[in-house]
């Protein structure tokens, strides 16, 4: 087996990067906490129950067969395991070291305001405390979990918390590519859904993406794209990226305003991959990636269990793609799904955990968000026959 031909993920949900890795024609095996039935056909799975169970496996399939390593989901948060794995793998991912310098605020704002370029406040638990309204984080979260609002002026920041400052405003998330050589180029720029009924203690959850947007159509769009660039371009000085990685920013009164950085691969990069018809892991392969503005729009959005309840054992996720959209749930590499991200028969979910991923393709963004909505309460009705 040609080694240079096939790619680990592994990740809390590893099933997007593998239908990425398949339509840039790698040969994939996954590691995954939940073990999705619509992953690619041919892709081995591996569902990940320790982290040492998990490095023992990976070692072994290391040798006999892969050695370059993509981890995704909310791993960047912990060093170690990024330590151990690059020790193992020819990683596609920015490199530890790096990734904890993209994961600091306060280093991202000093560059940002060294190159004279927009950013927001930021403090910790003894900084400053001006007047205004700030949103208080984690340092080590993902998925817009645990972020909530501070009114205070003299509000307590506990140590693995820091506040940021509060702009007003849509939240995007712009998708670059660093090469070994440095290169920065952005890819694509997605609309994010933050927040929704089911989850009303995360009001700054990631619910869906929808895109392309932004794309330098006009001379707005284009001034965005350019401060973008230049942020990237600044920061990639200090950080070094290298491979995929995401901006999550804010436009407040036309400025875009970066929130923080996902040194990987992210929810929104298969939502563009889809729209453009192009697989951005082929980038690592050296092979040209063509982002041309597409035909239509396409939209994802999450459905939240909005209370506790089990799967039949008999469930077959065709029941609800039909009544959606009047087909089958299986999809092909290149084809907008009905359904994504679905859990097996007998899978049972506490009140706030994912379920699954609705899909859709429209002629414009406003539509593509209505019809997203309409799809997540027909979907929802349709599961609640289920108590």
């Amino acid at each position: 087996m040609d080694k240079s031909n096939c790619l680990t993920i592994f990740g809390a949900s590893a099933r997007a990067a593998c239908w990425s890795a398949v339509r840039a024609g790698l040969s994939v095996r996954a590691f995954d906490r939940f073990r999705d039935l619509d992953f690619p056909s041919g892709c081995a799975v591996q569902l990940i129950c320790s982290s040492e169970r998990l490095f023992s496996e990976l070692e072994e399939f290391r040798e006999t067969q892969h050695r370059f390593c993509l981890p995704v989901g909310g791993w960047e948060n912990d060093e170690e395991l990024m330590q151990r794995l690059e020790s193992k793998f020819s990683l596609w991912n920015t490199d530890s070291a790096a990734t904890k310098l993209a994961r600091n605020p306060f280093l991202i704002q000093q560059v940002l305001r060294d190159a004279n370029l927009p950013s927001l406040e930021v403090r910790d638990a003894d900084g400053n405390k001006k007047a205004g309204e700030w949103i208080r984080k984690p340092l080590a979260g993902t998925g817009g979990i645990g972020i909530e609002r501070v009114l205070s002026v003299n509000g307590k920041c506990e140590p693995d918390y820091y506040d940021q400052q509060y702009a007003p405003g849509e939240s995007y998330s712009a998708v670059f590519f660093a090469s070994q050589a440095g290169e920065i180029k952005l890819l694509g720029i997605t609309e994010q859904l933050i927040g929704c009924d089911e989850l009303p203690h995360r009001p700054f959850a990631y619910v869906g993406s929808v895109g392309p947007v932004i794309s330098g159509e006009s001379e707005y769009e284009q001034s965005i794209r350019l401060t973008l660039q230049k942020m990237a371009d600044a920061l990639n000085k200090q950080i070094h990226f290298y491979g995929l990685f995401c901006f999550d920013f804010i436009v407040s009164q036309d400025v875009p305003y970066l929130v923080e950085i996902n040194p990987r691969y992210s929810a929104s990069i298969e939502v563009l991959e889809l729209a453009l018809q192009q697989s951005f892991l082929r980038l690592f392969l050296n092979r040209r990636v063509r982002c041309n503005a597409p035909e239509k729009q396409i939209g994802k959005s999450i459905l939240y269990a909005w209370q506790e309840f089990e799967l039949p054992s008999d469930w077959d996720w065709n029941q609800a793609t039909h009544e959606l959209a009047g087909r089958n749930w299986e999809y092909d590499q290149w084809s907008v799904p009905v359904l994504s991200d679905l859990p097996a028969p007998g899978t049972k979910f506490s009140t706030g955990d994912p379920i699954c991923t609705i899909w859709l393709e429209q002629e414009n963004i406003q539509s593509c968000c209505e019809e997203l909505r309409k799809r997540i309460l027909l979907l929802k009705r349709i599961m609640e026959t289920l108590d």
